[in-house]
């Protein structure tokens, strides 16, 4: 079943909703780290641990460990990236993003806040949190990067990849290999 709140936005979609973090209502930081889910990939549970020691601002760097791989990956940051990040209060980036929120990624809470926010920033349509992945995979597929590639950015499979973001631009799933 696919959603359309799992769309991902358009630029001008993400121009709006970032011009609109001025307005003292969106301060929050689930609306800052939406805007950096859009621009890093990042899963909303790494955004979550996410710690200023892991971002150079200078060098325009985020470095993310994965303890599950035993390793850390580099990647660059854009300036719109860099520019939706709050002020350093504490150590980690986002400390009023509350784990319940990304664990019901789904909840009326969560909903309603991003249903709020798109309306008075003039979107038109709904999306929930997992437009924020669906955004960065389509932004990624249309400067090319292909998905062997993406996967390992997004530190998941290459068919995960094609199950969990359904992107017409990738090619589709060989049945045979998985029966």
């Amino acid at each position: 079943y696919h959603s359309p709140l799992h769309d991902p936005l358009t630029q001008d979609e993400l121009n709006a909703l970032r011009a609109s973090l001025s307005a003292k209502e969106f301060q929050h930081d689930l609306f800052r780290a939406f805007l950096f889910v859009c621009e890093t990939g990042l899963s909303w549970e790494d955004v979550y641990l996410l710690k200023w020691t892991q971002i150079d601002r200078e060098n325009h760097l985020l470095v993310h460990d994965y303890e599950r791989i035993n390793g850390h990956q580099t990647q660059r940051l854009s300036q719109f990236a860099l520019n939706v990040l709050p002020e350093q209060s504490s150590s980690k980036v986002f400390p009023d993003l509350h784990f319940e929120l990304i664990q019901d990624r789904y909840g009326e809470w969560c909903s309603s806040d991003l249903w709020v926010w798109g309306k008075r920033s003039n979107i038109k349509r709904g999306f929930c949190l997992e437009a924020a992945g669906a955004t960065f995979v389509t932004k990624m597929t249309a400067q090319h990067v292909d998905e062997h590639e993406l996967a390992k950015m997004l530190n998941i499979t290459e068919l995960d990849l094609r199950w969990i973001y359904p992107i017409r631009s990738f090619n589709p799933i060989d049945l045979m290999f998985l029966s």
